[in-house]
């Protein structure tokens, strides 16, 4: 488990503050300075949600549903994350809308 953060300028590698939570098999979504790092696992599936603002992370409000390789996509004011296994593996999708705090469960089976 890592929680290494590393910025690239066009020519080099930087190391910065790191995740608050070293995990693996996390998604993540954004740029490279508004991202948001999703679920995981460090001994077990986690649903930690930390916002990166370009210089730290944040955690925010955590997934509803704990997994590890999530897929993600979109931004951190409307972004998504789905599957990934809770074990087993799940096809829960969560929205996230920057005009609430609270993700939303858009379908799950």
């Amino acid at each position: 488990n890592k929680n290494e953060t590393e910025t690239w300028n066009g020519t080099n590698w930087t190391e910065v503050n790191n995740l608050n939570t070293a995990r693996r098999s996390l998604g993540g979504l954004g740029t490279q300075s508004s991202a948001f790092a999703l679920g995981g696992y460090t001994t077990t599936q986690v649903a930690n949600t930390e916002d990166w603002n370009g210089v730290i992370w944040t955690e925010v409000n955590d997934l509803n549903t704990a997994r590890s390789g999530p897929g993600a996509g979109g931004t951190t004011t409307n972004g998504l994350a789905f599957g990934g296994e809770t074990p087993p593996v799940t096809a829960a999708t969560e929205e996230w809308s920057s005009s609430s705090t609270v993700t939303k469960t858009v379908s799950a089976s």
